[in-house]
This record gives C-alpha cells, structure tokens and sequence, in this order.
C-alpha cells in the first residue's frame, strides 16, 4: 500500500488529498491496518490535516472480504484525519461489483468543493481490458465530465482515480492480460 499527499491550489489556499490503493495485507485486515497507521503517523507529523481522501481499490488480498477491509481502512484512516474528509472508495479488481454504489463509490463525478474527482472502477476499465465497448463508454462519460468542466470554466484540479494503470506497462506486454489495451479512449480524449 502506498499513501501520498497531495497538494491542490484551489483559491489560493491550499488543498491536502490523501492517495492509495490496495490495501491488501497477506495476514488479513489488522495488519493492513497497521501498515497504513506507521505510514500515516508519518504523514500526519507534516500534515496534521487532510481534505480528502482517495483510494483506488484492492480492499483484500483474498478477493472475499473486501465490504470488511474498506471499513477497515475507512476506520484506520478517519483516527488520524477525522470524519470530515472528503472521501473516495474505488473498486480495484479484488473487489465485487455488488460493492460499487453501496459500499464503494460509483463511477464518474464524486467532486469536492475543493476539487474534482472522476472516478473508473474495475468494471469499467477491467483486468484484461477484456470489453472493449465498455471502456469506450466509460471515455465518453469521462470526456462529458471533463467538456462540461471546460464549459464552466472550472479552475479547480481534478483528479481522474482509477485502479488500473492507464499506461503501457509490463503486464500490458508480458502477462497476456492485456492489462491497458485500450488505455488509448480514455487517454486521447478531445
């Protein structure tokens, strides 16, 4: 698991959002746990508050308990920064789609005030880019966020969350997964 601050300038003040995915511990939750807590007393020494949170999925190890992990997280996280974050939970492919808009957030705009998130889950932009039409649609719904965000010139950042990488990498190549295969709708918006 990796968390990093990030910083956003959003009317001249500044912004703290909190990033990860996977929080996949091979001994289960409580180690999980205790992993993110020894990385956040780090972070919280520099940056005693946080505005938001995201996170890109992958709540177990074990593809089977990933409701159980995100609470986990969710809890680890809220001790160090509180309730009153701004909070994004996206589906990684460790995690069902039964869990996506009950759970985890759903796809597409989760803004704050501060600044703009577009979230992609797993299904939408899958493990083996096995469904071509669907990550079309889901570069279209990206690009109507992003045209709408043009047309009211909104000066905010924005992040785009999602758990697979949208770059050429080794998996692309040598796992036969496949693993962003059609990156090119989402990253050639107009």
């Amino acid at each position: 698991i990796g968390l990093l601050p990030a910083t956003a300038w959003a009317a001249n003040e500044t912004t703290y959002v909190l990033a990860g995915s996977d929080f996949q511990a091979r001994k289960g939750h409580s180690e999980g746990a205790g992993t993110v807590s020894t990385i956040l007393d780090n972070i919280v020494v520099d940056y005693p508050t946080m505005d938001g949170f995201l996170f890109a999925g992958d709540y177990d190890v074990n593809y089977d308990d990933s409701a159980n992990g995100k609470a986990t997280l969710q809890d680890t996280v809220q001790e160090v920064y509180g309730e009153g974050m701004h909070e994004v939970y996206g589906q990684g492919n460790h995690d069902a789609d039964n869990l996506v808009g009950n759970t985890l957030n759903a796809s597409g705009a989760n803004d704050a005030s501060d600044y703009g998130v577009f979230l992609i889950n797993e299904k939408d932009y899958m493990w083996y880019n096995d469904d071509e039409a669907t990550i079309k649609n889901t570069a279209s719904k990206l690009e109507t966020y992003l045209n709408t965000k043009r047309n009211a010139e909104y000066k905010k950042p924005i992040f785009v969350v999602s758990h697979l990488p949208l770059h050429y990498n080794m998996r692309t190549r040598t796992s036969g997964n496949g693993d962003g295969k059609y990156a090119n709708y989402i990253v050639t918006l107009r």
